[in-house]
Formats: structure tokens, C-alpha cells, sequence
């Protein structure tokens, strides 16, 4: 019976080792499959981490490229636009030195001209005035009746070159100087039949003396003036500076104070424009520059027109002028730009030549008594 149940004992403690046997093994199982997992675990990592870097580093050189390309395109396009905007200033500048040489040329040819006529009129009148002073020396020895007559023709003849002195050379201050002269021989006769005609002759005088003198020196010089004004005056456009609220530095706060630094500091890194208005981009200063020539343009051609007394085309360069002037004045805040604009104004409504009176009705009188005398010495010859 003894030994039956020391085996029974033994049989039991062998049970009883059993389980911690199989949990030693498990433990020792554990700890190598943890390792392997972890390892696992940090290639994936590893993997993953170089196949980011590697997709990033590719799309940063993508990246790179394109906006490489980019700035190359750019550079080209405005190289491009460099080379065209300089071919367009020297064109626009040969064809000013050309215009300019034209018209400077073409001035003095009329002033070349002008002086010749002024030349010759001095000569023509000192030689009419020779003429004149012979014939009164002849007109001593004539009798009343052919003295009467010579001067009635003379008249005549004086006053029919003062009408075309007026009408076809414009010359008013001729042709009322060859009225006084065709007075002043009726005045010598003396004669009260001739009252009416002298009357005439006296409304024609008034008349034509009361018309204003030309203006077209003045008018010439003037606009000579307003293009050298213009020549050195700027019209870019300037981008209206942000409107800021001043701060009285005795009573603001600390925080008003940094604040109002900062602003400054700001004004003066980035501008800012604020209108009423909504915004409009700046002009390009190139648009200036082509507006200011045309003006310049506009403006020689009006001085040529009113050296050569071509009213329609100095009113439509002064018009052209004008609207190109009012056109920058609404873009620009250039205040130069106002009083030339004005006295463009004036000088648009001025006359190179006044307006002439149709006829002279002196002159029909003269040639109606002139014919009176001329049938009278008929019948006295018949007798």
C-alpha cells in the first residue's frame, strides 16, 4: 500500500511541474517574435520614409523646372517687348526730327517770302509816292477844268486799288491810307457836289480803321511760348498716396504710438492706393510721351497755319490740341496742364484775318462821278 501511494505522489508532482514547464517556453517563445516584428516594423519605416523623400525631391525638380521655364519664357517675352518699344521710339523720333525740319523750313520760307513782299511794298509806295509828288508839280501848270478832272480820275483810280488792296492782298492799312489819298483830292476841289462821295469815302475809312489789327504775330508767338511750356512740363502719372490719420503724440497711448510708427514704416515699404472710385490701373509713362508729341505736333502745325493765314487749319490743330490736353487732364494731376489748356481755349476762338465788309461803297460813287466828268469833257470836245 506504501509504495502505491508514493507513486501516486510522485505521479502528481510530475503534474504539477508540467505547466511551468510549458510556460517557460512560452516565455522564451515571446521575446523572439517581438524582435522580429519590431525589426519589420522599422524597415517598413525606413521604406516609407525613402520613398517620400524620393517622390518629394522629384516633384521639387518638377517644380524647379517648370518655373525655370517660366522665367526663361518671361525674359524672352520681355526682351522681345524692350526690342520693339526702342524701334518704336526711334521711329517716333525720325519721324519728329523729319516733321521738325519740314516745318522749320517751310517757316522760313514764309518769313523769306513775307519779307520780300514787305520789300517790295516799301519799294512800290516810295515809288507811288515819287509819282505822286510829280504829278502835283505837273498839276500846278494845269488849268482848273483839267486839274478838276485829273483829280476825279485819280480818285477813282485810288480807290478801286484799295478795294483790291482789302479784297484780294488783305491789307488793311493799305488800302485805308490809299482812301485818305483819294480824299485828299477831292478835299483840293473843294467842291460841295462832291460832299456825298467824300461822306462815302469817310464811312469806308471808319470802317475799315475800326476792324482789329491781324493777330496772326501774336497768335504765333504765343503758341511758341505754350510748346516750350508743354516741351518741359511731366505728365506720368502719380499714384495717390494713402490718406492717414494724424495722432496727436502728447495724448496718444503707447499702443498709438507703435502703431502709428509701424504705419509709416509701412507707407513706406508698400503703397497703398485708396480712391473713391474703383481703382484703375496706372497708365504706362510711354503713352504720355506719344501724347505730348502729338500736342507738340498739333501745336507747330497751328503756327504754320497762322503765319500763312489758313484759319480752317489753325482751328482744327488748336481743336485737335485741345482734345488731346483734355483727354490727359482727366488721367493726370498735372496743374501745369490747366492754364496752357485755357489759353489754347481763347486762342481757338481768335480770327487770323478780321472779317472784311463786302463792298465799299465809295468806290461806286467815285466811278459814277468819275464817268459824269468823262462824259462832260466828251460833249465839251464835241462842241
Amino acid at each position: 500500500m506504501t509504495p502505491t501511494k508514493s507513486t501516486k505522489d510522485n505521479d502528481a508532482a510530475a503534474e504539477i511541474d508540467s505547466p511551468t514547464d510549458i510556460d517557460s517556453a512560452t516565455e522564451t517563445t515571446t521575446p523572439m517574435s517581438k524582435s522580429r516584428r519590431g525589426g519589420m516594423g522599422w524597415l517598413v519605416a525606413v521604406l516609407v520614409l525613402a520613398a517620400a523623400g524620393a517622390a518629394l525631391w522629384y516633384g521639387y525638380q518638377v517644380v524647379v523646372l517648370k518655373q525655370a521655364q517660366q522665367l526663361h519664357e518671361l525674359t524672352r517675352q520681355y526682351s522681345t517687348l524692350e526690342q520693339q518699344f526702342s524701334q518704336l521710339q526711334q521711329d517716333l523720333k525720325s519721324q519728329n526730327d523729319t516733321f521738325k525740319a519740314t516745318v522749320d523750313e517751310q517757316i522760313q520760307q514764309s518769313n523769306r517770302g513775307l519779307q520780300r513782299a514787305l520789300n517790295e511794298q516799301a519799294d512800290l509806295l516810295e515809288s507811288n509816292q515819287i509819282a505822286v509828288r510829280s504829278v502835283q508839280a505837273e498839276l500846278a501848270q494845269l488849268d482848273i477844268t483839267q486839274q478838276s478832272s485829273w483829280r476825279i480820275f485819280e480818285a477813282r483810280a485810288l480807290a478801286e486799288r484799295a478795294a483790291s488792296k482789302l479784297w484780294i492782298e488783305q491789307d488793311i492799312a493799305a488800302a485805308v491810307e490809299l482812301l485818305k489819298l483819294a480824299d485828299s483830292h477831292l478835299r483840293a476841289l473843294s467842291n460841295p457836289a462832291h460832299q456825298a462821295v467824300r461822306q462815302a469815302l469817310a464811312d469806308d475809312i471808319l470802317r475799315l480803321s475800326s476792324l482789329p489789327a491781324q493777330q496772326r504775330e501774336s497768335i504765333t508767338l504765343t503758341l511758341g511760348s505754350l510748346r516750350n511750356q508743354l516741351q518741359h512740363s511731366h505728365w506720368y502719372q502719380q499714384p495717390t498716396p494713402g490718406v492717414s490719420n494724424s495722432v496727436n503724440e502728447a495724448a496718444a497711448s503707447g499702443w498709438q504710438r507703435f502703431k502709428q510708427s509701424f504705419t509709416a514704416l509701412m507707407d513706406k515699404l508698400i503703397r497703398v492706393q485708396r480712391r473713391d472710385t474703383p481703382v484703375q490701373p496706372l497708365i504706362a509713362d510711354t503713352y504720355f510721351t506719344a501724347s505730348k508729341e502729338r500736342v507738340l505736333l498739333q501745336l507747330q502745325l497751328a503756327q504754320q497755319a497762322a503765319l500763312s493765314g489758313s484759319q480752317q487749319v489753325f482751328e482744327q490743330a488748336l481743336a485737335t490740341a485741345i482734345e488731346q490736353l483734355t483727354t490727359i487732364t482727366e488721367i493726370s494731376d498735372n496743374a501745369d496742364i490747366e492754364p496752357i489748356l485755357e489759353q489754347l481755349m481763347t486762342l481757338q476762338a481768335a480770327k487770323l484775318q478780321p472779317e472784311l465788309p463786302a463792298q465799299l461803297p465809295a468806290v461806286a460813287l467815285l466811278s459814277r462821278l468819275a464817268d459824269q466828268y468823262a462824259v462832260g469833257q466828251t460833249a465839251e470836245e464835241d462842241l
